[in-house]
């Protein structure tokens, strides 16, 4: 019971990091909406992404987002414990049986499995910097295995996400209305 106790208590600063990243991205998105008012055609479409969701999809898209927050505090933490695994992992599954992903569960669960591993591989370099020895080849490899997890790990997030999003009407309405208006700019103007 203690071991349990103990690592739920490793969770409360991805808690606080959560929040805080929150925060930040709700701040970032207030900033350039207010200093970019006359492309208020752009803000329309992005918060209009968000609208026609369901309480099915915001759950979807909030199980992709735990799992990317997960990755990206441990990518910069340098701590990745059993319990965050445990989450990485079952917020990845989740998501895919939840979305009726059937056929990309294995694959996917294979590639969350080699995130950790990644980021596994980046504690210990880590932890032999800081224990060990300080080298400036393991400073290197440890930024550069953290940026390969980060673009890896973004480009599988946003797949998803896009994914998820392209489920909905309201987006599949301006997705292929408005390439199909873009064509016809390009035809007309060469």
């Amino acid at each position: 019971m203690d071991e349990v106790i103990y690592q739920l208590s490793l969770l409360f600063t991805f808690i606080l990091s959560f929040f805080l990243f929150i925060l930040i991205f709700l701040i970032i998105f207030e900033i350039t909406f207010k200093i970019n008012k006359k492309e208020t055609e752009k803000h329309l479409k992005f918060y209009g992404m968000f609208m026609g969701l369901n309480n099915y999809d915001i759950l979807l898209f909030s199980l992709k987002t735990i799992s990317y927050v997960l990755l990206l505090w441990s990518i910069i933490s340098n701590q990745i414990n059993f319990i965050h695994f445990l989450i990485f992992l079952l917020a990845q599954l989740l998501f895919d049986l939840l979305a009726r992903r059937f056929v990309k569960i294995f694959v996917n669960f294979v590639n969350s499995l080699f995130i950790c591993f990644l980021l596994y591989s980046k504690q210990i370099f880590y932890n032999y910097l800081v224990d060990v020895t300080f080298l400036y080849s393991v400073v290197a490899l440890i930024i550069l295995l953290g940026l390969f997890i980060f673009f890896y790990g973004s480009y599988f997030y946003l797949k998803d996400i896009q994914a998820l999003l392209s489920r909905n009407k309201y987006v599949k309405k301006v997705v292929h209305g408005g390439s199909k208006r873009i064509f016809k700019r390009k035809r007309a103007v060469s």
